[in-house]
């Protein structure tokens, strides 16, 4: 599949230097999606090739778009955005290939091709605000509508160079290590579960151990299927975090299957 750029993490918007990047995209709360579409329809895969929907309600042509699928999301689907693809990137259309070219030629190409083509109702383009309303749409999307963050990027950019990334409620995803039984009324169910990040020696390490964000119900499912979900991914969140990559006060948010174990390193953490 198709990988995606890394990220420069930073942890709020004044550290953000605004000279690195010329435009300003908001981070849903959805999965990374490859969307493909050929002579025999359409599919969207996750980044770790797992195919989450498809049809056959399209035109012919050959094209490859990226962008967040709403997925599995309670954040969309209480906005009346579930199963909704938001369109950021194009990669391949007909016989061109646009890994090489600036953002700016890709974003072009993109709103052309929404344009012109007949396309499945739910996909639709992200939108895309220059760099100078970095706090507006911070203040609009993020912190009003509880969108997850801000991804920055360059024009000149081609795709696979570092993109910036703010986020308005801090999240990790880690590497389940272990699960520990509760005590007293959790007896039976999950306590704890312990959370790795592979070091610069390719050794995952347990940082933290997330208790909390789980219902009973969650907790005792867990707890049966805990063989299973070991070197599972999962994602933490919270207000901080440490050097050691441990949250403060975590809370539990899901496993993912859009996620490798070996994407769960210490890179993640903010400077």
């Amino acid at each position: 599949m198709i990988d995606r750029p890394k990220f420069k993490e930073y942890k709020e918007i004044s550290s953000v230097p605004e000279k690195l990047y010329d435009v300003v995209e908001p981070k849903m709360d959805g999965i990374w999606g490859i969307y493909i579409q050929n002579t025999e329809g359409w599919e969207i895969w996750s980044r770790t090739g797992v195919k989450k929907a498809e049809g056959t309600d399209c035109n012919s042509e050959k094209i490859i778009l990226l962008g967040e699928f709403m997925f599995g999301s309670n954040w969309a689907y209480e906005r009346g955005l579930d199963r909704q693809f938001f369109a950021f990137d194009i990669l391949h259309y007909g016989d061109e290939q646009l890994h090489e070219k600036p953002l700016t030629v890709r974003r072009a190409m993109l709103e052309k091709v929404l344009r012109l083509n007949q396309w499945p109702s739910f996909v639709r383009i992200l939108e895309q605000f220059p760099i100078a309303e970095i706090n507006k749409v911070w203040d609009e999307l993020v912190v009003e509508k509880q969108y997850e963050g801000l991804v920055l990027k360059r024009n000149d950019g081609k795709y696979g160079d570092v993109w910036g990334r703010i986020k308005h409620r801090t999240s990790i995803d880690y590497v389940c290590m272990g699960i520990d039984e509760g005590r007293g009324r959790l007896e039976g169910m999950v306590g704890g579960i312990l959370g790795g990040l592979f070091n610069d020696d390719k050794e995952c390490v347990v940082v933290c151990k997330v208790g909390g964000g789980m219902k009973d119900d969650e907790r005792k499912n867990l707890w049966e299927n805990k063989e299973q979900l070991i070197g599972s991914v999962f994602t933490a969140g919270g207000y901080r975090v440490y050097k050691s990559g441990a949250i403060r006060h975590p809370q539990f948010m899901g496993f993912r299957d859009d996620k490798q174990a070996g994407e769960c390193t210490f890179d993640q953490i903010p400077s």
